[in-house]
């Protein structure tokens, strides 16, 4: 995948929260429950991806594996938390229960969008796992240590990014169209400049 197809297919991921909010009445934290569902995605292909780089260069699944993919699992969750208690700054009167329920039965075209968000957020990472790193063959030229330290780069930095939020939400920065411009924005920044540079450095050392 070249440059320009990465831009339009990172472009086409921050479609889905832009429409959500403008469009289809979703408020903050749907786009955070959106972007949960493909912090999930993440992690799953993140062990798919180990289980391709570990059949090529014969890895077996160690203990030190078994608690990286659970280090991963309690850093998300740490995340959903964060992000949790910094919409609740956001909507006050807000109840984060109810809101689950109503972001996985609400409907477009009689179609709960669960059924449609799923399935399109599973389709795009395996797309991009498929282009990027079967297709391209990456998995030859990436270590198990490499694929680690990118996961635990992408992940820690977005743990931080969440206690910013809380931070700036507890002293009063609560306009949700400001903090969806701020998101969707930070995650092209992320993927198309500060990512790469992270993956490059990571080839010189």
């Amino acid at each position: 995948m070249n440059s320009k197809q990465k831009l339009i297919q990172t472009l086409g991921e921050l479609l889905i929260p832009v429409l959500g909010f403008y469009a289809w009445n979703w408020d903050l934290n749907f786009i955070f429950l959106f972007y949960f569902i493909d912090l999930f995605a993440y992690q799953v292909f993140t062990y798919i991806k180990w289980k391709k780089i570990a059949t090529f260069w014969g890895l077996v699944f160690s203990s030190k594996t078994f608690l990286f993919f659970n280090a991963l699992f309690a850093v998300g969750l740490a995340i959903v938390i964060f992000i949790e208690i910094a919409i609740s700054f956001v909507y006050p009167t807000l109840n984060l229960g109810v809101s689950l329920i109503q972001f996985l039965t609400y409907s477009e075209w009689g179609i709960p969008q669960v059924v449609m968000l799923i399935p399109l957020v599973v389709l795009a990472n395996y797309q991009q796992h498929k282009m990027l790193f079967v297709a391209t063959g990456k998995f030859r030229r990436m270590s198990e240590i490499q694929l680690k330290q990118n996961a635990l780069f992408s992940l820690v930095l977005l743990m931080l990014a969440s206690l910013i939020f809380i931070l700036l939400t507890f002293f009063g920065a609560t306009n949700p169209q400001i903090w969806l411009w701020i998101t969707v924005l930070s995650k092209t920044i992320f993927d198309l400049w500060i990512f790469p540079l992270w993956e490059n450095r990571m080839k010189k050392t």
